[in-house]
């Protein structure tokens, strides 16, 4: 069956599901600053200026983003399941393991505010490891800009750059201190917008004191989402296989930012892929049966589709879920059940037979079956100093 495009048939429902504006956050968390417990990662595991209200998860794109390279992901390894804010004393690995992340993302802030798209591409090709195409590049950085990525930050690290550097040619990290959150501008007379609507149609934003830069999806066929869920759908071929299958799965749960998966699903076999497209039928594939809606939409009552159809039941003991082959851990839709019951041959046969419409055999069937590529004649190009003209 052919689908129509999503702006014909889909969009008046669903164009606002997808740009989140029902839910309660639209954007999602790109790079995030955690909670660092700053009593502990003191002396030699200083981790310099840490912002003092900062309470993010690692998000997994943050933790994508630093899996390129072994130590981070080493520490990474280390700190599972961990509370960073309360870090043990007495667990020298744990604490040499968290300043390495606390580092680690101050330098990924960093060089992302002085390198822009070309760092972020960098570090994503690592993690994916493998080399990016320029399509897939262009979805994943999003028009992220350097500007927007220091301004994101600025407040929270305000001696970045000489931090950074200390700690990169020196070895020498800066003392652990604690940086306040400015004061909040008081309410003005202008109602101010909700920073999820300042980029309502897609783009990056950053809220005051989230200590968080998020990407707001532009609706559907987001390049965004689609190019992440594309690289992080097969974890094996990445650099940190548990990092990508997290990533995937936030990206692909039933109420993610952009309701992807609630329409597009995922092959795994005969090889992982997201299905954005409909199926399309094979141009050589000759079936034996044959039929054609339009023919039949004038005998359509007030019942619609149902005046030849009829649902098969679903769920239940012994029935088959039309749906299961699409239920968490079933990726394989080639076992899709459809829950419209097959037409009886005697309900076509009450109209088709003799003296009422035609009921020839070829009306309904296809004469040649299986696959069957048309051939286009190839007739001898005679020049025309051959043939015998002028």
């Amino acid at each position: 069956m052919l689908v129509k495009a999503f702006e014909v048939v889909c969009a008046a429902c669903h164009d606002d599901q997808i740009k989140s504006k029902a839910a309660v956050k639209a954007g999602i968390g790109f790079v995030g600053i955690p909670r660092m417990d700053d009593r502990a990662l003191a002396g030699n595991y200083s981790i310099g200026e840490w912002p003092e209200d900062a309470d993010q998860p690692i998000t997994p794109f943050l933790h994508l983003l630093l899996s390129g390279e072994p130590q981070l992901r080493e520490a990474m390894d280390k700190l599972q399941g961990a509370d960073l804010s309360n870090l043990p004393k007495t667990d020298l690995g744990k604490l040499k393991a968290a300043q390495t992340l606390a580092w680690g993302i101050k330098s990924l802030i960093f060089d992302l505010g002085a390198h822009g798209q070309d760092e972020l591409i960098r570090r994503i090709s690592l993690s994916a490891g493998r080399t990016l195409t320029d399509h897939e590049k262009e979805g994943l950085v999003a028009f992220l800009s350097a500007a927007e990525s220091r301004a994101a930050f600025k407040v929270a690290f305000p001696n970045l750059q000489k931090e950074v550097l200390d700690y990169r040619n020196n070895a020498r990290p800066a003392p652990t201190q604690l940086v306040p959150s400015p004061e909040l501008p008081a309410p003005g007379p202008v109602k101010v917008s909700s920073p999820d609507n300042w980029v309502s149609q897609g783009g990056w934003y950053s809220p005051d004191a989230s200590f968080t830069l998020y990407y707001h999806p532009r609706g559907h066929g987001d390049r965004f989402l689609s190019s992440w869920m594309n690289i992080t759908v097969n974890p094996d071929q990445s650099a940190d296989p548990l990092g990508a299958q997290a990533l995937f799965k936030e990206l692909s749960a039933p109420k993610a930012v952009g309701l992807c998966a609630k329409c597009h699903s995922v092959d795994d076999t005969p090889v992982k892929q997201v299905n954005w497209t409909g199926s399309r039928p094979n141009p050589v594939e000759h079936g034996f049966n044959r039929f054609s809606h339009s023919a039949h939409l004038s005998l359509l009552d007030e019942r619609g589709c149902f005046t030849c159809h009829s649902l098969s039941e679903t769920g239940g003991k012994g029935k088959e879920a039309y749906a299961s082959a699409f239920e968490s851990g079933k990726r394989d839709p080639s076992k899709f059940q459809s829950n419209f019951r097959t037409i009886d041959k005697a309900n076509c046969a009450s109209c088709h037979q003799a003296k009422l419409v035609s009921d020839d055999c070829l009306l309904c069937h296809n004469y040649h079956i299986g696959r069957l590529k048309s051939v286009v004649p190839h007739a001898k190009i005679v020049s025309v100093s051959q043939s015998g003209g002028n």
